[in-house]
C-alpha cells in the first residue's frame, strides 16, 4: 500500500473544476502526515457546504488507532 501511495503523490494531477462540490466536506488527517494539508481554508475552491476538518494523533496510518473515533464521525455525518 505504501508503494502505491508514492506512485499517487509522484503521478498525480490536480484537475480543476470549474463547479464546486454541492456538498459539505470532511476532512480527516493525521496530525504528523507530512502530506496532509494544513490550511483547512484550501478546501474552500473545492466546495461551496462547510468544511469541517478532525485531526487525530499519528501519521499517515492515523485510521488504524481511531477506527471507533472515525466511525463515529461518518455515522453522524451520513445521519445529517
Amino acid at each position: 500500500m505504501l508503494k502505491s501511495d508514492f506512485k499517487i503523490c509522484e503521478t498525480y494531477m490536480l484537475t480543476v473544476r470549474e463547479e464546486k462540490i454541492k456538498c459539505d466536506i470532511s476532512l480527516l488527517s493525521g496530525e504528523e502526515d507530512p502530506n496532509a494539508p494544513k490550511d483547512v481554508k484550501a478546501w474552500e475552491q473545492y466546495g461551496c457546504g462547510s468544511i469541517k476538518a478532525y485531526n487525530f494523533q499519528g501519521n499517515h496510518f492515523f485510521i488504524n488507532n481511531n477506527i471507533e473515533r472515525i466511525t463515529e464521525i461518518i455515522n453522524n455525518t451520513l445521519v445529517k
